[in-house]
């Protein structure tokens, strides 16, 4: 069964990428959300994590400001997150360490 996760406002289009986590009992999300409830307001990239039952844990935002229209990730052997992210311009890939 399918759990929403409403944003304030909306946000169309609204990118997201999601991978499995290590653990077989979660998923990594990376997603591109409103900052504010207030129309227009900007969007940030936000990481987090997924539970078995589908509830959102968010471990922050990261790339404020930019411009965000693909995504893809993936857990690597040691347990961190590569997190590719970027438009038709340009793209970003980073590394996180999550706790």
């Amino acid at each position: 069964s399918a759990v929403w996760s409403p944003y304030p406002n909306g946000l169309d289009p609204a990118p997201i990428a999601a991978a499995p986590a290590r653990d077989g009992r979660s998923a990594w999300i990376v997603r591109v959300r409103p900052l504010e409830r207030a129309p227009g307001s900007a969007r940030i990239l936000e990481l987090g994590r997924a539970d078995s039952a589908g509830v959102f844990t968010s471990y922050g935002e990261i790339a404020p400001g930019r411009r965000v229209t693909d995504l893809a990730l993936a857990e690597d052997g040691a347990g961190a997150v590569w997190i590719l992210y970027g438009d038709t311009t340009i793209t970003w890939l980073e590394r996180r360490v999550c706790g």
